[in-house]
């Protein structure tokens, strides 16, 4: 009986996976299924189930899907691609400065437009720390 209701738990409660139960998402860490209780680790709140309820929980659980709902990954060749451009381009405007003088006002457009973005990245990271 047990390992019954343990292959219809794996079937819809697993790493990543994403259910909606009494009108609430919830994405599972882990679980862990006992004689007395079904305990389920998830964002944004675990649950205990009691073993009698079980059979009931997994009717009213829906299967959303398999993809994290609560933390995006972040795509770190975009933040590559985007730092390495930035970086190569300010290392062609100081070799351009150096042989031209007519090229500073350019330069310091480039350098204003960096620090911003760099601001912007620095704004990116304080708002990561506060989700946390």
């Amino acid at each position: 009986m047990l390992e019954e209701l343990k292959s219809k738990i794996d079937a819809v409660i697993y790493k990543s996976a994403v259910f909606k139960y009494q009108g609430k998402l919830y994405q599972v860490e882990k679980y862990k299924l006992s004689w007395d209780k079904l305990a389920i680790v998830c964002t944004p709140k675990s649950l205990i189930i009691k073993a009698n309820d079980i059979e009931a929980f997994l009717e009213e659980l829906e299967a959303i899907s398999q993809a994290p709902v609560a933390r995006e990954r972040y795509d770190i060749e975009r933040y590559e691609f985007g730092y390495n451009k930035i970086n190569q381009g300010l290392l062609q405007a100081f070799e351009k400065v150096q042989k031209d003088d007519t090229f500073i006002p350019k330069a310091k457009q480039m350098c204003d437009i960096a620090r911003e973005i760099v601001n912007l990245e620095k704004t990116k990271l304080e708002i990561l720390k506060m989700t946390r």
